[in-house]
């Protein structure tokens, strides 16, 4: 399922619907991204710190 087209999600809920009868709960896993490994900083302060 493509998340970023309604076209998709709709299908998806009609099959479960159709499959099962109802959607009881939704859980949105929504996965955050994670804070980069070393603070941003200028391309010579970064050739430096290499």
């Amino acid at each position: 399922m493509d998340v970023t087209d309604t076209g998709s999600i709709d299908a998806v809920v009609r099959d479960v619907v159709s499959r099962h009868g109802r959607i009881d709960v939704l859980v949105n896993n929504r996965v955050r991204p994670r804070a980069p490994r070393y603070p941003s900083m200028p391309t010579p302060s970064a050739r430096l710190a290499g």
